[in-house]
């Protein structure tokens, strides 16, 4: 959570966001474990396993990442607006921007970590 405190600085430092994007990465660090084990396989995790799309496969990365992404994006345009009567405008918000933001991760899994089960 610290190591996700101290990313979510460096963006609002260059951002000038005053925290909001530190404590949507510490919210997002919280609900990390939760939904892990809430998603943990039969066996469990192998403990030299990478997260990643290809060693976890794309199911496990759609409901891992797409959820922690959800919260991430719910705290962070909630506390951005902070006003209920733009409920309708955050919703819009979120919903166009969380699959971008998915399909955008997803296309960086995809060109820049490798694909060890391929080369086996």
């Amino acid at each position: 959570m610290l190591l996700s405190f101290a990313f979510g600085l460096v963006i609002d430092s260059f951002s000038n966001t005053f925290g909001l994007h530190a404590s949507s990465a510490v919210i997002m660090a919280f609900f990390r474990p939760i939904i892990f084990k809430w998603l943990s396989p039969r066996d469990g995790y192998e403990s030299v396993e990478s997260v990643n799309v290809y060693s976890m496969g794309g199911r496990w990365f759609l409901y891992a990442y797409g959820s922690l992404l959800l919260i991430h994006h719910i705290w962070f345009f909630t506390i951005e607006s902070f006003k209920l009567n733009e409920f309708i405008w955050i919703l819009i918000k979120i919903g166009l921007s969380v699959p971008s933001s998915f399909l955008l991760s997803l296309l960086v899994q995809f060109i820049f970590v490798s694909n060890k089960k391929a080369v086996r």
